[in-house]
């Protein structure tokens, strides 16, 4: 997919870069990452004066990995990052030079995080030391956990990010492609039900990215409500200095995510208002999902049951308002065997006809 290229506006940079965190830590590393990451993937640019204001960071960050070992991931990342986006230097070398120098790989047993080391390491061309977990037994348990789509068929969001970031790096942002059969595409259908009856349009889009960079389409109902997701996100201004206690736990991944998936969509991305203060990130709806009420329902069904007797089978149009029984049957209409997903779902005990 070739996308014109774009420029991420200063003022959104320096919102992350400069505003939403005093000084180093952990919020600012997944944050800056983040969006360097989105910037990237999506085929965006920032200018020199956005790159100025990582340049004291980048200038010490071979030092800063040394210092804080456990969070090397996030300083590569942010390093090859800048260097791909246009910083000079060759701080991502000295950072790989440690990461193997000190074989980071074989010490961290998350199959995630060690594909996500691979494939930083393999935009510069270098490999871990397979001798601990060799590359095509990692590929096989990550293909062997990606196509069991009864794995997902129960509310479990970390297993689901673990699938989706999976993708992302196995695909390098959809740059490579791995190995898959159809089952894999079963799952990510599971997990979308999910988060579009849940009213998640995080894990929704991060679904509907991973579809993409699959090389197929998402269900087309998945990105509008991803795009509501994002128009729904209110960009406020705390009066005063820079105060992470004013932002914490605020809306921020799901503005970055929902605003990445418009990207890789064609649409133009961050170009909301930024004053020159820090930004807080809300989103202005009440969380009160279809897929909550269907569980109201489901568990005393399920908790009451005793032996002997007879499994009740309730209609879903009998526990649901219209407004929910419509969110039902547009979620319905993303692929062809969601009805058999909400048999399976509720184990048979609420049917939707």
């Amino acid at each position: 997919m070739t996308l014109p290229i774009k420029t991420v506006p200063f003022e959104c940079v320096r919102a992350f870069a400069a505003k939403r965190s005093e000084g180093l830590s952990l919020s600012f590393l997944k944050e800056n990452g983040e969006l360097l990451s989105i910037a990237l993937s999506s085929g965006m640019t920032i200018n020199d004066a956005s790159l100025a204001l990582y340049h004291e960071l980048y200038e010490k960050i071979d030092k800063l990995c040394e210092l804080y070992p456990p969070f090397f991931r996030f300083f590569l990342g942010i390093t090859l990052d800048l260097e791909d986006l246009g910083m000079p230097g060759n701080q991502g070398e000295k950072l790989i030079e440690f990461v193997l120098k000190n074989d980071l790989y074989a010490y961290d047993v998350s199959d995630t995080r060690r594909m996500e080391i691979i494939n930083l390491l393999e935009r510069r061309g270098r490999a871990p030391n397979y001798e601990t977990d060799p590359k095509k037994q990692l590929f096989n348990r990550m293909i062997g956990f990606m196509e069991r789509p009864e794995r997902f068929i129960k509310f479990n969001r970390p297993l689901f990010y673990d699938l989706t970031h999976l993708i992302f790096f196995g695909t390098n942002f959809g740059n490579q492609k791995i190995p898959h059969s159809e089952k894999i595409f079963e799952s990510l259908n599971h997990i979308g039900m999910l988060a579009y009856l849940d009213d998640d349009e995080d894990l929704l889009s991060e679904v509907c990215l991973c579809f993409i960079f699959l090389g197929r389409k998402a269900p087309q109902i998945w990105i509008d409500a991803s795009r509501r997701g994002l128009e729904m996100i209110d960009i406020q201004f705390p009066i005063g200095p820079k105060n992470s206690a004013d932002i914490s736990g605020d809306d921020y991944h799901i503005y970055l995510v929902t605003s990445w998936l418009q990207a890789v969509s064609g649409r133009d991305i961050f170009q909301e208002k930024f004053e020159n203060a820090t930004p807080k990130f809300v989103q202005k709806k009440t969380k009160n999902s279809t897929l909550s009420k269907i569980f109201q329902t489901l568990h005393p069904m399920v908790l009451e049951s005793g032996k002997g007797q007879i499994n009740q089978i309730v209609n879903v149009s009998t526990i649901l308002s219209t407004e929910d029984s419509r969110h039902l049957e547009n979620a319905f209409s993303a692929f062809p065997e969601s009805h058999d997903f909400l048999e399976k779902l509720t184990n048979g005990r609420i049917s939707a006809f």
